[in-house]
């Protein structure tokens, strides 16, 4: 049984600026947790040990794990320079043995690990990919199949070219071996590595439920409105105002005689003045809203404060800004 997962979380998050100017995208909140920390709690009781592979704010990672327990032995491993999907599994090739998982930061899915895990054993390859359907290709990885095996990977194909609307969906299982394929420098797991490991048997998991890369603010909303339609949304303080469900709420809420929901999440130590309004939205720590504001499809960092009567539509607020 796999006792280590490796997880990339090695990326800038530009996508998500300005939230990841000041705050590493592992460490943005949904649903009030870390993302990173979704992923951990999802992994099966046998993993012991949790590999980060990151290059961007490494110190903010360690210093947030340093005071987190996870019930693992968490290591992260500062890249110097960008190494890639598969330069950064080589770094970390000494926290490796036997059979380990791999996990894209940012992915959040409905996958069974260890189905995955049993089927990865029963085929024998040297490695296994989880395989989610959509309905365009072009942006993904795409596999073609043969009785589960993968005999064809082709990265981000023009729609007529694509073998099939079975993609990559960042969740994997390796063999040690599979290591000894990837070069030094920075190498793409999903361009370098996977073709040249086909003979060594490199096999298909189908999953069905949810799958979302919230790696953009539209996705990244659609992740938090999704799992609080799951029921999934904690309420940890005392609301009073208008409540349209579903919703979350962190600690130590202040305020009254407002409206919040459907589809908001409320980090800690937040204020909500009279008569504002917040609806599919995320508001991060220590946010202030004035009275008569209106927050609408809007992720709103820490520490920002909102003037009275603002209206915000569509936007992404950085750390500290006032309006």
């Amino acid at each position: 049984m796999a006792q280590t997962a490796v997880i990339l979380a090695g990326g800038l998050g530009t996508r998500l600026r300005p939230l990841t100017y000041t705050t590493p995208k592992p460490l943005l909140p949904v649903l009030n947790k870390p993302m990173i920390l979704h992923l951990i709690d999802t992994l099966p009781q046998d993993v012991r040990t949790v590999v980060l592979a990151v290059s961007y704010m490494a110190d903010k990672i360690k210093d947030f794990f340093s005071h987190h327990d996870t019930g693992r032995d968490i290591v992260v491993i500062n890249e110097d320079k960008p190494l890639g999907t598969g330069g950064a599994i080589k770094n970390v090739g000494r926290y490796l043995s036997g059979d380990f998982f791999v996990f894209n930061a940012d992915n959040f899915a409905s996958i069974n690990l260890k189905e995955m895990e049993r089927f990865h054993q029963e085929h024998g390859g040297i490695g296994t990919i989880a395989l989610w359907e959509v309905e365009n290709p072009e942006a993904y990885g795409v596999v073609r199949l043969e009785n589960n095996r993968i005999m064809e990977f082709k990265e981000k194909p023009k729609l007529e070219e694509a073998p099939s609307r079975m993609i990559n969906a960042g969740i994997y299982i390796f063999k040690r071996k599979i290591v000894d394929y990837i070069p030094d420098g920075e190498v793409s797991l999903e361009r370098m590595v996977f073709p040249s490991v086909l003979h060594e048997g490199l096999y298909g998991f189908k999953f069905t439920g949810y799958w979302i890369d919230c790696g953009k603010p539209k996705e990244f909303l659609e992740t938090n409105r999704f799992l609080l339609s799951l029921g999934l949304g904690n309420i940890e303080s005392a609301v009073e105002g208008f409540v349209l469900e579903p919703v979350a709420v962190g600690k130590n809420l202040c305020g009254k005689n407002f409206t919040l929901g459907p589809y908001a999440c409320v980090g800690n130590n937040c204020v909500i003045g009279e008569n504002a309004k917040i609806t599919d939205a995320v508001i991060f720590d220590n946010v202030v809203i004035g009275t008569s504001a209106h927050i609408e499809r809007c992720i709103i960092g820490h520490n920002v404060h909102i003037s009275e009567g603002v209206e915000l539509k569509d936007r992404v607020v950085g750390d500290g800004e006032k309006l």
